[in-house]
């Protein structure tokens, strides 16, 4: 099949009505080619551009976040010195508890000593106000009374 050569007349009728150059222009190979690259590279261009909105979002939010914790820094701090002073002082509280658990011991081995000995029958029966003063005076010596006590009991 021979091709006929456009004639002067076709090529400028070609040119002249935007139908037919539209399609003329984009049915050249090299025309698609350049068109379908253009069409990708706004495809990539519309991916990359998701991608950053997305990282603008998070960036967003972790900055939301630690304006948030730093709002917060300070009372943690707070907390954190309460909470050691607490825990010294229920240590330092825990050493005089032991202590006192210690004297308390020996406090009760001591009077269970006495206890479990009776007085001695003696020739002569003890007098009745050396009797009186022995006891109380004992358990002053261990335990000091408050005042109104120490004036009632401690002072016979």
């Amino acid at each position: 099949m021979t091709r006929n050569p456009a004639s002067r007349q076709d090529l400028e009728d070609l040119l002249n009505v935007p139908e037919y150059f539209q399609a003329t222009f984009y049915s050249l190979p090299r025309v698609t080619e350049i068109l379908r690259s253009q069409v990708e590279l706004g495809r990539a261009n519309e991916a990359i551009a998701s991608k950053v909105q997305i990282l603008i979002a998070t960036c967003s939010i972790l900055k939301s976040f630690s304006e948030k914790t730093l709002a917060f820094q300070d009372h943690v701090y707070k907390l954190r010195a309460e909470t050691q002073q607490a825990f010294d002082e229920a240590k330092a509280l825990e050493v005089k508890a032991k202590q006192l658990e210690r004297k308390q011991q020996e406090l009760h081995q001591v009077y269970m000593f006495f206890y479990f000995f009776p007085p001695l029958p003696r020739s002569r029966p003890p007098s009745p106000s050396r009797c009186g003063l022995i006891a109380p005076a004992a358990i002053c010596s261990f335990f000091p009374p408050s005042p109104t006590e120490a004036r009632h009991n401690c002072a016979r």
